[in-house]
């Protein structure tokens, strides 16, 4: 069966599919009856054969809740919602059963999670590890393969130099850019060129003198048209137009790769209408056939030069890109790492052969039966290229192909949705002849009531009649070809058909409210200003009568989400935004990992700055104004913050930052985290903000099981990744919701606001396409010279902006609100355009347009719930300093030397030359002076002594013994400057981009000191490790300091210099 299920928005397509899939479950047989690796092919299906396959994991986690709950229910004998009342208790606790015991075989998963099972399965064979790391962002890939590239520009390396030069002459002089922020247009650039070279790999001209020649002969021609248009005229004393003549003085002069000018004189119909009434009558074919070739050669060269020219400005980028691209796949393979956006290309590559299939079901353990997918409207043609081997293999044993979807609903075709894909599955060869198609339609809206729901049928049932599709074609293409106004009109209207959508039978879906208000104002500041103040009052209406979760605030932009949350936040309302779910945007986090960074590199001062001006957790437990540390810090003395800081505060520093510092090399950036939190006592003070701290701590606990327990690794794990982390969207809180259009997808509020309406069409600079010249493929940057492919492109853009209106307007239950602009914007807005062709001369003189009765207003009132809510105050106000005296410092996770000893490896670990070495290693490492040598070599030696517990039972010999090298090390002169004002474990990158680390590196104005500790006889390896650093220190400096290596032998107790 291949059934296609309409689904407009609330209709219950998630009801449908969970409907389809228990009625799936009740046919299905025990597990074990089917077998998995044989050829031949049994008779039924198990429960795990069945797969729904989702859009989003928030679906997918909905869709497994309501199958378990419905078979629980049934079990329980209990009504609930009508899902799987055709199962017995009985039955559906024999069903439920299994399901449970093997809960990650209920096969409801994401399309992008299935796609990356099937290339895990196969990544052997596709030369991937098998635990790959997938990426969703190109720059990961790309900045530490760009930042290589440019380290070979700076080494002196001709060929990338030139690369570098050309594109930055083509972005500065070809293309006028002008700004700060040109560096940042170049990564913008590089990284969008990338990622279509990576989706579209093949070979493309980046010659820019061959570009050029290709323009040459339009260019020539056109000029060639102009001289004999010109020569025509003068020679036969034509009284041309004046509009003509300076058309044609214009073009004269015109340089090569140079704009022509448009002109209506070379759009006319004949060469009469050029000319002055008394010419008229002497105008001839060979007139009329100059005039033609001018016409022609003006379009041509128009066109080509504006191809042309996109891409002769875009081929230093592409050559950049294909220079770092070999660079690419080789730290990709490296590294284990895939780009998301490369899983249903190779997924269907993999599927293309005939034995793959069974071979990816046996190595799975089950095969399929069923497939049952979710929005297919915003399916990709790869990712269904993917899953049609899927699809084929479930019609062809009698199963089934069930998917469901809104064209109207279709908002990614950014991310490569082809919407097309959702009736063309009917014609699909391949399935075609396996079965037949079934088309159903979802009539009722569950959702909204009875006034929204005839509000929207009533707008978007107009957007169906083709005459006003056809009228707003006109508006979208003033200028555009006929032709494409015809196809827009067709594709508006055939996409909104049957929009309309019926009350539930049965159901109290009365009332209901929408109104618009239109905004009298012209300049976009002046927009702004007055949503703002309807929006002010908007709010103010709603927050006595409403809980602030009803209420969700729909825009377009993150721009627009951050505006409106500042709005809302000077009126002291809760709200959650997409931005402030985000780890690395919480202040208590960023106060955290600042702490981390400084314990990382006690040198970092900005980092420790971060921590000491935080009101979340420094000040708060210090009572330390922030008045006073500005006072201070704009007093102190030159020198390393931290030190400056112990000074002036040592009471906070022994009790509060010393302890971390000493045990920062023992312990895990979980432990040091975990251990920051309970001493602090962050979640204590901040409850409000529980959920962001336990998930930054799973966060740092995953990140050690991926990358290791070293501090270094977190800290690059989270500069690479934190944009990504995110706390889950909590449901209870009271708080008003901010989200994009796109993210709301799927989700209902009581109320939605839509505060900006303005949408406009994305530029072409930043859409790229193929294009093929003269026998060669280039590419070049979208216009319109490109024809058809533009068009197409602006068509579904311009389709696109009614379906992110329809999204926003249907996710309202019972209430409705939006502002629109009175006057007609500059840039292209289909939406607004819409609104205004469709409810023209419904609004009011006060531009105000009402459907429904207004809801009751009720005066405000002083809720608890809410004051809970309100932002927290300025928490250093009514602190007391705590008692420094009474206090002891602490020891941080005494537990963990004795819960190691266990944790450690069973081998005979004893103590040896090497481990002496590594323990007196360690001890330098953790060494920092703080005026008492002896106890800082004391404390050192401990905290290195502590990672090796394994000989605990030496501690009276060693320690004493680890001490007096440390000891004697600082009394050497270099060693102690380099301690105190050098950096340890410096990264220095070779030309291959390979890292080198230095014990200790002092940098000074005129000198450079490498510090290397050693233990054992001298040998020589150990200088030419010295001089190694000395050689990449002398390309970074050249003659500008004086360079020296220092080998300091601590057991022996002396020093060797290396020079080169």
């Amino acid at each position: 069966m291949l059934k296609q299920v309409k689904a407009s928005a609330g209709s219950g397509k998630t009801y449908e599919l969970t409907a389809r899939f228990l009625s799936l479950l009740a046919g299905s047989q025990e597990e074990d009856s089917i077998p998995v690796c044989k050829s031949s092919q049994a008779k039924g299906y198990c429960w795990p054969e069945i797969m729904a396959v989702t859009f989003t994991n928030k679906a997918a986690a909905e869709m497994k809740e309501r199958v378990v709950r419905s078979l629980k229910n049934r079990a329980l004998d209990i009504k609930g919602d009508g899902l799987g009342s055709d199962w017995t208790p009985g039955a559906a606790k024999r069903q439920l059963t299994p399901i449970l015991q093997r809960y990650n075989r209920l096969n409801i998963r994401t399309i992008d999670s299935l796609l990356n099972l099937l290339v895990r399965i196969f990544a052997l064979e596709l030369g991937l590890s098998p635990e790959f790391e997938l990426l969703f962002d190109p720059a990961t890939l790309f900045e530490p393969n760009f930042n290589k590239f440019l380290s070979q520009c700076e080494e002196g390396d001709e060929y990338r130099k030139k690369l570098m030069d050309d594109a930055v002459k083509s972005l500065v002089i070809k293309e006028n850019k002008q700004g700060f922020w040109l560096a940042e247009q170049m990564r913008f650039r590089l990284i969008r060129i990338l990622e279509h070279v990576l989706e579209c790999p093949g070979e493309r001209l980046t010659d820019q003198e061959e570009i050029a020649g290709l323009l040459q002969g339009y260019f020539d021609k056109y000029m060639k048209a102009v001289s004999a248009m010109s020569s025509l005229i003068k020679s036969e004393s034509i009284a041309a137009s004046s509009h003509l003549l300076k058309y044609l003085d214009h073009a004269a002069t015109l340089d090569f790769m140079g704009e022509p000018k448009e002109s209506t004189m070379v759009t006319k119909e004949s060469f009469v209408d050029c000319v002055n009434k008394k010419s008229k009558c002497d105008i001839n074919s060979l007139h009329e056939k100059i005039y033609d070739d001018l016409k022609k050669a003006h379009v041509l060269y128009r066109d080509q030069a504006m191809i042309l020219r996109g891409a002769y400005a875009l081929a230093p980028f592409v050559r950049i890109v294909e220079e770092i691209r070999d660079d690419i796949i080789e730290y990709q393979s490296l590294h284990g790492m895939l780009l998301s956006s490369s899983l249903p290309r190779v997924a269907s590559y993999v599927l293309q052969s005939g034995e793959a299939l069974p071979d990816a079901f046996c190595r799975m353990g089950s095969r399929l039966h069923h497939l049952l997918v979710d929005e297919f409207q915003d399916t990709s043609l790869e990712q269904w290229h993917a899953m049609i081997p899927l699809a084929v293999e479930c019609l062809s044993k009698n199963g089934s192909l069930f998917y469901v979807g809104d064209v109207k609903q279709a908002i990614y075709s950014w991310r490569g949705g082809r919407s097309e894909l959702f009736d063309e599955i009917a014609d699909e060869p391949e399935l075609a002849t396996l079965t037949e198609f079934t088309p159903g339609h979802l009539d009722y809206n569950w959702r909204s009531l009875e006034k929204v729901i005839e509000f929207n049928n009533s707008f978007f049932d107009a957007l169906a009649d083709y005459d006003v599709a056809t009228d707003l074609a006109e508006i979208l293409y003033p200028n555009g070809p006929e032709d494409q106004q015809t196809e827009l009109a067709e594709k508006i209207a055939s996409s909104f058909e049957g929009a309309s959508q019926k009350l539930p039978p049965n159901q109290p879906r009365s009332g209901g409210y929408v109104r618009l208000q239109k905004l009298f104002a012209e300049t976009s500041s002046e927009i702004e200003a007055e949503t703002k103040r309807n929006f002010d009052l908007l709010i103010d209406e709603l927050c006595p009568r409403r809980e602030f979760k009803d209420i969700c605030v729909l825009v377009r932009s993150n721009g627009h989400a951050q505006l409106v949350c500042d709005w809302l936040v000077e009126k002291e309302i809760p709200v959650i935004t997409e931005n402030s779910l985000q780890l690395d945007r919480h202040p208590v986090v960023r106060q955290i990992v600042s702490l981390l960074k400084f314990l990382d590199y006690p040198q970092d001062d900005l980092a420790f700055l971060e921590f000491i001006c935080g009101k979340e957790v420094f000040q708060r437990i210090s009572a330390i104004s922030n008045d006073e540390i500005v006072s201070w810090l704009g007093s102190r003395d030159k020198g390393s913050l931290y030190r400056r800081f112990s000074e002036k505060f040592p009471d906070f520093w022994k009790y509060h930052i010393s302890p971390f510092l000493r045990k920062s090399g023992l312990m895990t950036p979980y432990d040091l985290a975990s251990e920051m939190v309970a001493r602090f006592k962050i979640i204590e003070s901040n409850p409000q903000d529980e959920l962001y701290i336990r998930r930054f701590l799973e966060v740092v606990h995953l990140a050690e099981e991926k990358r290791g327990t070293s501090l270094a690794a977190f800290l690059d794990f989270w500069e690479l990744s934190s944009a990504e982390e995110k706390v889950p969207l909590p449901e209870s809180v009271n708080a008003v919701r901010i989200m994009t259009i796109h993210k709301s997808k799927g989700l209902e509020f009581p109320v939605i606001i839509v505060p900006f309406h303005n949408w406009a069409v994305s530029g072409s600079d930043t859409t790229f396409t193929d294009i093929e010249v003269d026998g060669k493929v280039m590419l070049t940057p979208m216009s319109s010279a490109l024809g058809e492919t533009y068009y197409e492109n602006r068509t579904r853009m311009f389709t696109e902006q009614l379906n992110l209106l329809y999204v926003a307007w249907t996710r309202a239950g019972d209430e409705l609100y939006g502002f629109l602009p009175s006057e007609k914007v500059k840039s292209v807005t289909p939406a607004l355009s819409a609104i205004e062709t469709i409810l023209d001369g419904r609004f009011n003189d006060l531009g105000l347009l009402e459907h429904g009765t207004a809801p009751i207003r009720t005066e405000p009132s002083i809720d608890e719930s809410l004051q809970e809510n309100k932002p927290t105050q300025e928490i250093t106000e009514n602190l007391i300093a705590p008692d420094y005296s009474s206090l002891q410092s602490p020891e941080l996770m005494a537990w963990l030397p004795r819960l190691r000893v266990y944790r450690h490896n069973l081998e005979d670990y004893s103590y040896d030359a090497r481990m002496r070495g590594e323990l007196a290693h360690k001890a330098m490492e953790n060494l920092i002076l703080t005026g008492d040598d002896s106890g800082d070599c004391m404390r050192s030696t401990e905290a290195a002594f502590a990672q090796f517990p394994a000989i605990a039972d030496e501690r009276e010999t060693i320690i004493p013994e680890v001490a007096a090298m440390t000891s004697w090390a600082i009394s050497v002169e270099d060693v102690r400057a380099a301690i105190e004002r050098g950096r340890p474990e410096v990264a220095i990158m070779d030309s291959k981009g390979e890292t080198h680390r230095a014990d200790l590196l002092l940098l000074e104005e005129n000198r450079a000191l490498v510090v290397e500790y050693k233990t054992g006889s001298p040998s020589p390896e150990n200088e030419k490790q010295v001089k190694r650093y000395l050689r990449l220190l002398k390309e970074m400096y050249g003659n500008q300091k004086e360079l020296r290596g220092l080998l300091v032998y601590l057991d022996g107790q002396f020093t060797r210099e290396v020079l080169i």
